[in-house]
């Protein structure tokens, strides 16, 4: 839980990661991951070293495209 305490955004990036290493992107939106603003607090924090910025930071870029395609 040290990264819900570290996230300047109040989010969950557990819930984030879990969205993303499932590729759900309504889930990811769901739970607010558009609004991570890619810090890396909640990395430098992980006491497992989970690469969690860089995760949230392909989930975001991706659902950005999915957006420009439409």
């Amino acid at each position: 839980g040290r990264c819900v305490e570290a996230c300047p955004e109040n989010l969950i990036p557990q819930m984030l990661m879990h969205a993303a290493e499932r590729f759900d992107d309504a889930s990811f939106e769901a739970v607010s991951g558009m609004e991570c603003m890619e810090c890396g607090s909640c990395t430098f924090v992980c006491p497992a070293g989970r690469r969690l910025t860089q995760a949230l930071k392909q989930t975001r870029r991706s659902i950005l495209d999915n957006r420009k395609k439409k």
